[in-house]
């Protein structure tokens, strides 16, 4: 097994060498941290991740309570307007369509990618309860104690840097006038309004 373990493994790196010569494929293995970097020069490794968590946390939290204000801070207006749009759905049916997170096992980027924008994709397993209930609290669907390991795949999009300063901005749920620095509250209806956000915004969420 051992002498048939090493032919095996010369025969693919003479393989390699000889396609390599040819032209016809680059075996660079492929180093997401050196890919990442061609992106975003000063991307900390650490912070991004524990944004991830905080961004996916969010999610869960503004979905099962149908508060659209948690979102406007870490997504791209129309990833926003896409959630936005569930959340107001299920208010008008007066549900709540609830993730309960009982573990995070943690996230890991897995591709980096340069298109119109820089895009990151990230990997997101937890252990979640997945259930719908009406506005009485009575079980529709799923299972309030039922855990079960998940996996999302987040996308995030590199959006210019933008300078914090204060500016007049309407509400994007009532429309009512506001002037923000960097984060408010709107004071007619209690939705969170942004101008000021990080560079590294979530625009796509799927569950795999």
């Amino acid at each position: 097994n051992s002498t048939f373990g090493y032919l095996m493994r010369a025969a693919n790196r003479a393989l390699k060498e000889e396609m390599a010569e040819d032209g016809g494929i680059d075996f660079k293995e492929y180093n997401i941290k050196e890919e990442v970097k061609k992106l975003d020069e000063d991307f900390d490794w650490d912070e991004f991740l524990r944004r991830v968590e905080d961004a996916f946390r969010k999610y869960c939290q503004a979905m099962s309570e149908n508060d659209n204000r948690l979102l406007k801070s870490f997504e791209t207006d129309l990833l926003f307007q896409r959630h936005n749009a569930i959340i107001q759905a299920n208010k008008k049916e007066r549900i709540r369509d609830v993730y309960k997170i009982h573990d995070y096992l943690g996230a890991k980027i897995l591709q980096a990618k340069q298109q119109k924008q820089g895009r990151l994709t990230v990997e997101v397993r937890a252990g979640i309860c997945h259930y719908k209930i009406n506005e009485n609290g009575t079980l529709l669907s799923g299972n309030q104690s039922d855990s079960r390991k998940e996996v999302y795949h987040l996308e995030f999009s590199k959006e210019a840097t933008k300078k914090e300063k204060k500016e007049s901005v309407n509400c994007p749920n009532c429309g009512a006038p506001h002037l923000v620095q960097s984060a408010g509250i709107c004071q007619y209806c209690g939705t969170m309004i942004v101008t000021f956000k990080d560079n590294w915004l979530l625009c796509d969420l799927k569950k795999m």
